[in-house]
């Protein structure tokens, strides 16, 4: 017995010290992890010592900092020991550089995670969003999350609440609307010199984005558009502000309102185009853009292949593309008209013109599905 009571006393010492510096424990075995919602993802790591349940781009981390970001953590820590075995200690919650929370108990050996582990992967988007004024995080919580969006293009919308208790909780809070663009044309463009003004229309666009009364931020910040909008509102009306600026920006993506200049990115990219004759009669043109990611000459950007089949009447299904034309490390994509896309971020160029050589290599002998080939109109009439 006193041999594994000093075991046990040496494995919680070395779960302290590795508390003592915290952080995310990517040595840890991963237990589970569990989207709540689209661009949210919790993650739990645990040994028999440590257990930790993490979530990258945290909208905690996100829209609070300072004294704020303390207080709101420390009402996270408490809402995630309420989940945790009874055993173990007081969670330590942080925000590290990158945006990512990060809770971290330290467990008595024996303790049992799996009840832990099903709360985390039970996790519905109501559980975290204010909902009816009621803060998720308990009664006397600081801040609230009011919402989490993801666009399509990669962008999200985010809301954050914090409370004021001077009124029992029920007065006006400050209320933090947030919405990110990554790479936006107008950004990338700025970086080069080009077309500045289009950084204003983007700051005029926005604010009409935003509820009435509130006061708005926008501007580049690097490659990236990033938008705050500040009011004080009642907890019920913040709810109603942030579900009313979504859907706006949410329609605005759908309109291709949020990148409409994306055109204009031409004139900074590197282009070539080919025609490609491949078995019978199926014929195509393979297209290569890349983009520069910096003015200073740097040999990273992004590329953009796209593979137009002229005389096909449907294209071919993803699988068939990812055996036959895919480059590796490169994301598959179909655009409105049929036209096969594959791209790829931080690509370099010479790495980016290989695969463009190598699609345009394949399709020479790419030997696509029948019923492509049949449907083709060239391809019947050279059967004959």
């Amino acid at each position: 017995p006193r041999a594994r009571a000093r075991a046990a006393a040496a494995a919680l010492a070395g779960a302290a010290l590795a508390l003592q510096g915290c952080g995310d424990s990517d040595d840890l075995p991963v237990r589970g992890q569990k989207d709540v919602v689209p661009g949210m993802r919790f993650t739990v790591r645990s040994s028999d010592t440590v257990l930790q349940v993490s979530s990258e781009d945290a909208p905690l981390c996100e829209l609070t900092e300072g004294e704020l970001q303390g207080r709101a953590l420390a009402s996270a820590a408490s809402w995630w020991k309420q989940k945790m075995p009874p055993s173990s200690n007081a969670p330590k919650a942080e925000c590290d550089p990158d945006g990512k929370f990060i809770a971290t108990a330290q467990l008595t050996p024996g303790d049992d995670v799996r009840e832990f582990i099903g709360s985390v992967m039970a996790l519905t988007k109501q559980d975290l969003v204010m909902t009816g004024g009621v803060a998720p995080y308990g009664t006397g919580a600081n801040w609230s999350l009011l919402g989490y969006q993801q666009l399509t293009g990669g962008g999200k919308v985010l809301g954050g609440f914090e409370h004021d208790h001077s009124k029992g909780g029920n007065g006006s809070g400050n209320v933090l609307l947030a919405a990110t663009i990554p790479n936006l044309t107008a950004c990338h463009l700025k970086v080069f010199g080009k077309h500045e003004e289009l950084e204003k229309t983007q700051e005029t666009a926005w604010k009409a984005r935003a509820p009435s009364g509130f006061n708005v931020s926008a501007a580049c910040e690097g490659h990236n558009f990033l938008v705050t909008a500040f009011a004080a509102l009642a907890p019920k009306d913040a709810e109603k502000a942030f579900a009313t600026y979504a859907s706006t920006v949410v329609a605005a993506e759908n309109a291709g309102k949020i990148d409409p200049d994306r055109a204009k990115l031409s004139e900074i990219a590197e282009q070539a185009n080919r025609d490609v004759q491949g078995p019978g009669a199926l014929a195509s043109t393979v297209g290569l853009s890349w983009i520069p990611r910096e003015p200073n000459g740097t040999d990273h950007g992004s590329g953009l292949i796209r593979v137009k089949l002229k005389n096909a009447a449907e294209s071919p299904n993803a699988s068939d593309v990812r055996q036959g034309l895919l480059p590796e490390g490169w994301d598959l994509h179909t655009s409105p008209d049929g036209d096969l896309q594959f791209s790829r971020d931080d690509v370099p160029r010479d790495d980016a013109t290989a695969a463009f050589e190598g699609v345009a290599s394949k399709l020479t002998t790419y030997r696509a599905p029948a019923s492509l080939v049949e449907r083709a109109p060239d391809a019947r009439a050279a059967s004959r």
